[in-house]
């Protein structure tokens, strides 16, 4: 987790997060947990920074002989924070 600046000076937060169990594969997910944005919505608060990119890893990895029939592991959701959150 952190903050990302790039080269023109603009910033953007980062939240890593892990999912550990089958049953918590990221495949499925449309959007991020509501849990997830309203820590950004937190963030936003505390460091002014109003983009955040939240990414979600699957530590429980699909099988390696799937080929390219695997899940992916890894999904990023990029989540503006509004004034009315």
């Amino acid at each position: 987790d952190g903050i990302l600046q790039y080269k023109d000076g603009s910033r953007v937060g980062f939240e890593f997060k892990t999912k550990s169990t089958k049953q918590d594969t990221i495949h499925k997910l449309k959007k991020p947990s509501p849990s997830h944005i309203q820590q950004t919505v937190a963030y936003s608060l505390l460091f002014g920074i109003d983009e955040y990119l939240i990414t979600y890893e699957s530590v429980s990895k699909d099988e390696w002989r799937s080929g390219p029939i695997a899940y992916e592991d890894i999904k990023p959701f990029y989540v503006k924070v509004t004034e009315k959150q």
